[in-house]
C-alpha cells in the first residue's frame, strides 16, 4: 500500500518554475512514469515536446489552460481530461489571469 498526502508532498519544479508535487513515483506502479499534482501561474508555460514511450493523460481541478497538441488547441478547464498519445507534440500555456491547477500522469507503453 501507498499512502499519501498533497499537503505533505513537497513542492518541487517543473519546466522552470511550475509547482508540482510527485504523489507516486516512476517504479511505485509497473508502467506508471509519473502521477503528479502541478500548478501553473498566469504566463507560465511548458514548451512543445513528445515522449515517444509514454501516454501523458491531464486532468484539469481549476483555472484553464491553453493546451496545443500536434497544432490543435485545446482548453483545458476544470474537469476536462486530455490525453496525448506517444509521439504526439503537446505544449500547455497559461494564458489567463487566475492559477491552473491539474493532476497528470505517464504510462509507459515499454
Amino acid at each position: 500500500m501507498k499512502y499519501s498526502r498533497l499537503e505533505q508532498i513537497p513542492l518541487e519544479s517543473s519546466h522552470g518554475k511550475i509547482e508540482k508535487k510527485v504523489m507516486i513515483k516512476k517504479r511505485d506502479v509497473p508502467n506508471l512514469m509519473m502521477f503528479n499534482w502541478a500548478k501553473f501561474k498566469p504566463g507560465q508555460f511548458v514548451e512543445p515536446h513528445k515522449h515517444d514511450t509514454m501516454y501523458e493523460t491531464y486532468y484539469g481541478l481549476g483555472g484553464k489552460l491553453l493546451c496545443k497538441v500536434e497544432g490543435k488547441e485545446i482548453y483545458l478547464g476544470k474537469g476536462d481530461c486530455l490525453t496525448t498519445k506517444p509521439g504526439e507534440i503537446h505544449e500547455m500555456k497559461n494564458i489567463f489571469k487566475k492559477d491552473a491547477t491539474i493532476l497528470y500522469f505517464g504510462i509507459s507503453i515499454n
